[in-house]
């Protein structure tokens, strides 16, 4: 016998200060609509999607920024370099990997996540990354790759683009930022409670009543 468990999320870590207070107190701009993609810039060697986030820039309205946040110097410049236009250079913020207690505080700070994954391994067939449920916890709008083991925790409370696709990674930020925020609210509440269901507690919880009946 055996039990598959996925990750899970310390919840009580997502409160407190409000996103502007954390926007101000991160340095981040407050009259901008931040997007942001916050972990580890590659996995194995390979990028998790921040250079079709830069290009989405190109068709999304220049009061929306990108933040990228996690990753090494060396990795920084690498992307930085990617950037030709100086008008999009300006709407990247790039921020170096930080310390497991002010990551929450980015994710709360942030207006959009987003899960950018690329269409090929690790990303596409195995790989679930344990940001989707602190994602959910941050109480705020997701978009994400539409890859099937996304959809698994995603589908129903999250924004799908088509993997790889900058053009519709713009749209689906435009239909979140033009969007009825009814509809939004819904989909945050659902993101939450499944933070919720996910939390280290309840994950050990689900462990110990499985054991129980073994």
């Amino acid at each position: 016998r055996f039990k598959v468990v996925y990750g899970g999320v310390n919840v009580e870590k997502y409160g407190g200060h409000s996103p502007e207070e954390l926007k101000k107190k991160l340095g981040l701009p407050e009259d901008k609509i931040l997007v942001a993609y916050i972990g580890l810039f590659k996995t194995l060697g390979a990028s998790k999607g921040i250079d079709t986030m830069m290009e989405a820039l190109k068709y999304l309205p220049e009061n929306i920024c990108m933040v990228f946040v996690g990753g090494q110097r060396v990795e920084i410049n690498e992307y930085e370099s990617l950037i030709t236009d100086v008008v999009i250079k300006k709407r990247c913020i790039f921020v170096e990997r930080q310390e497991a207690d002010m990551v929450p505080l980015y994710q709360r700070a942030i207006d959009i996540l987003v899960l950018p994954a690329p269409n090929r391994p690790p990303f596409n067939n195995y790989l679930l990354p344990m940001k989707i449920y602190e994602y959910l916890a941050s109480r705020k709008p997701i978009v994400y790759s539409k890859l099937e083991i996304l959809d698994e925790v995603l589908e129903d409370c999250a924004y799908g683009f088509v993997p790889d696709n900058f053009k519709d990674l713009s749209m689906a930020i435009m239909s979140i930022t033009n969007g009825p925020s009814r509809n939004i609210d819904e989909k945050v509440s659902i993101c939450y409670s499944k933070a919720v269901s996910a939390s280290w507690q309840m994950r050990a919880k689900n462990i110990i009543d499985w054991l129980k009946l073994s």
